[in-house]
């Protein structure tokens, strides 16, 4: 299986950040992508007001998605602000060509942002099976909480989305490194760049191989890149370190 990372600015208008997406995706034909990684609030941000960062109603920002996946044969994940029987979630999406293939809300809020005041909080972890790749998601402060990873132990690659500031950056990278060590897993994280509400984002879009060793890091320039996920090769290092049992 082969995971695209996209970082961009994703700046004030959605309808740019969607241009974005859409253009690099729609250029990237060769290799094919099995599925692409968006940064977390990919078409928003986080802005002062929830009115500008809701899912539109109508559900037009998806529905192009979908189109995306549809002409390159691909899937897209991403978080989004979603409203759903009058609460708000930071809701990390994986799109396909017919619609949603599996969702996660986040769970751990970021009392720092105030994020408790505006979304709920998700209650379940996610783990869905892609070409027999079993991959569970996180978003953002998540990765802060060792527990909700070992919650899926066993899963082949952790997919965090993020807006993660420049100013805690070597946290960022310490601990997806630290994710794939001790999960013995592939661990993607996929950031932004640019700022907002006066907040600057470090990027370093990266992943790690199960044993920690850096695969790709998008450093602080708005592009893409991929890696391929080697199942066997996974597989033979947990036989050879057979450490999860004991977790």
């Amino acid at each position: 299986m082969r995971l695209g990372l996209l970082q961009y600015d994703i700046g004030d208008d959605p309808t740019i950040a969607l241009g974005k997406v859409e253009g690099r995706i729609r250029e990237q034909q060769d290799p094919c992508v099995d599925l692409w990684v968006l940064p977390e609030m990919c078409l928003t941000g986080f802005t002062e007001s929830i009115s500008g960062m809701v899912t539109p109603d109508d559900g037009s920002d998806l529905r192009r998605l979908q189109g995306v996946c549809a002409d390159s044969h691909t899937q897209i994940a991403g978080s989004f602000c979603v409203h759903e029987n009058g609460n708000y979630y930071n809701r990390l999406l994986v799109l396909g060509s017919q619609g949603v293939l599996t969702q996660y809300d986040k769970r751990k809020l970021f009392t720092l942002w105030n994020e408790q005041d505006t979304f709920t909080a998700g209650t379940q972890a996610t783990v869905e099976s892609f070409r027999d790749v079993k991959m569970a998601f996180q978003v953002c402060f998540d990765l802060r909480f060792p527990e909700l990873f070992r919650e899926v132990v066993g899963a082949h690659c952790y997919v965090v989305v993020a807006n993660w500031p420049a100013s805690r950056r070597e946290h960022w990278l310490t601990l997806l490194r630290a994710r794939a060590i001790e999960n013995q897993a592939y661990v993607v994280g996929v950031n932004r760049i640019g700022k907002a509400l006066g907040i600057e984002f470090c990027g370093d879009s990266v992943a790690f191989d199960y044993r920690g060793r850096q695969l790709a890091n998008l450093e602080d320039r708005e592009d893409s890149a991929y890696i391929d996920i080697d199942i066997p090769a996974l597989m033979r290092h947990r036989r050879k370190f057979p450490f999860l049992p004991s977790a």
